[in-house]
């Protein structure tokens, strides 16, 4: 009777491991989600499945789906619940100048600076543009030294 009730104690416990070792079943594939992938004991699924008939933007949107891309903007990529984009769409007809000015686009570059380079919203400049005739040291002297 010991050795039956060792075997089958040694034979639970060897088997407990080897079905974490060969994977957990996460049951059947979810009915009510789409792009589902088995991940462990539970599944991974990329939203929910639409309702015949129903249009993308009645749907309930998740925290992962940002609902749809703006219209009014381009070169819009999702970014988790969002979406980020690289400027607004120009009406037809409208140039680049009378565009309004995005928070990454910092606008014209400064025209009384020299050696400027954009910086997300503003520019960074390595000095005055100097005036005509004007040499470095005389401007130099002249930012070190306000008498006349």
């Amino acid at each position: 009777m010991k050795f039956v009730t060792v075997a089958l104690v040694a034979i639970s416990l060897l088997s407990t491991p080897a079905s974490f070792v060969l994977g957990q079943d996460p049951g059947p594939s979810p009915t009510e989600s789409v792009g589902c992938t088995p991940h462990g004991d539970h599944w991974h699924c990329t939203g929910p499945r639409l309702t015949t008939g129903a249009a993308e933007d009645t749907a309930t949107h998740t925290a992962a789906d940002p609902g749809p891309s703006p219209t009014e903007s381009v070169g819009c990529t999702p970014h988790g619940d969002h979406w980020h984009c690289a400027g607004p769409r120009l009406t037809t007809g409208a140039s680049k100048d009378t565009a309004v000015h995005t928070a990454a686009d910092p606008g014209p570059s400064p025209t009384e600076s020299v050696g400027c380079k954009p910086h997300g919203d503003h520019w960074h400049c390595a000095g005055p543009r100097l005036p005509t005739g004007a040499t470095k040291d005389t401007a130099t002297r002249t930012a070190a030294d306000p008498r006349p």
